[in-house]
């Protein structure tokens, strides 16, 4: 079926991504995880880069349906011209001191919270909240570096609701905790560039058992994305050895509200039991703070 001319770029890629072979497979993804150094490549140049041949290039192009390469090199460079004019505002090094370090992270920050929300399709956010409020357990898991929006998601969804298990490693005790785990549960995987190894083992072997799951990811040709019952895309960028989570953050917060909101008595009913937990075992300093009359 032919692709239509106005479909945009990253659209046409995704669209394709049951379709391709091994190599495209590559390549679309390389092209998807580095679009503003992709946008500038020639087409030898992008080969080498992402381990194909010339041929594979020239032939993804067509298939994407340009004529060339030089016609895709254009699209890349069009769609992604906002995202390079962000990103070369702020760029990282003692060349551009006057701009604060700050301002440079927060741009880049601000720049996939927006194609974040731009990114979310709200069917399959509500499918992933229903999933995570309804499921007999939960399972959220996430390794290093993703460790950390897996323990926010896993503290939360805890106070809202019973079984909920956080998986950060691959472990005797991450494997013995998870063997009652079926069907009647679910995932909840966050799995970003580089792709940590131990979550898409341990993903794998989850999804082996018919477990569904909710995949957290940066584009629709991640490694775990052929595992995703439902898919939650987050662009990512990056400007320095530090993973942004901003987006990721608020993704999750997100689907904590709704899981609240599906069923509000009772999530009143679980807050104020958590209330009542942490005053009477004085686990924070302050307790002149009521959480309760935000809900």
């Amino acid at each position: 079926m032919p692709i239509p001319d106005d479909l945009p770029l990253v659209e046409r890629i995704t669209n394709l991504a049951g379709t391709l072979s091994p190599k495209q497979h590559r390549l679309a993804s390389h092209i998807l995880a580095n679009p503003l150094k992709a946008a500038f490549l020639t087409s030898t140049a992008l080969a080498a880069e992402a381990g194909v041949s010339d041929s594979t290039v020239i032939r993804f192009a067509v298939l994407l349906g340009f004529e060339g390469y030089p016609q895709l090199q254009k699209e890349l460079q069009r769609a992604f011209q906002d995202q390079v004019a962000q990103l070369d505002q702020y760029p990282l090094g003692q060349e551009n001191e006057a701009v604060p370090l700050y301002r440079k992270v927060f741009a880049l920050e601000a720049s996939l919270l927006a194609a974040t929300e731009e990114a979310l399709c709200p069917r399959d956010f509500e499918t992933a909240v229903d999933l995570l409020a309804r499921a007999r357990s939960v399972v959220v898991l996430g390794t290093p570096p993703s460790a950390s929006v897996a323990s926010y998601a896993a503290f939360f969804l805890g106070v809202l609701r019973p079984d909920v298990r956080l998986v950060t490693d691959l472990s005797v005790g991450s494997y013995t905790s998870l063997q009652d785990v079926g069907p009647d549960s679910v995932v909840l995987a966050f799995s970003f560039p580089r792709y940590a190894a131990q979550t898409s083992v341990l993903a794998e072997h989850l999804h082996g058992k018919g477990v569904p799951i909710v995949v957290v990811t940066d584009s629709k040709l991640a490694p775990l994305a052929t595992l995703a019952s439902t898919l939650l895309v987050v662009p990512m960028r990056f400007i320095s050895f530090v993973d942004p989570l901003a987006a990721p953050m608020a993704l999750m917060h997100a689907l904590l509200i709704g899981v609240f909101l599906k069923d509000p008595e009772h999530s009143r009913k679980q807050v104020k039991l958590f209330e009542h937990f942490w005053k009477e075992n004085r686990l924070f300093l302050r307790e002149d703070m009521d959480i309760l009359g935000l809900l």
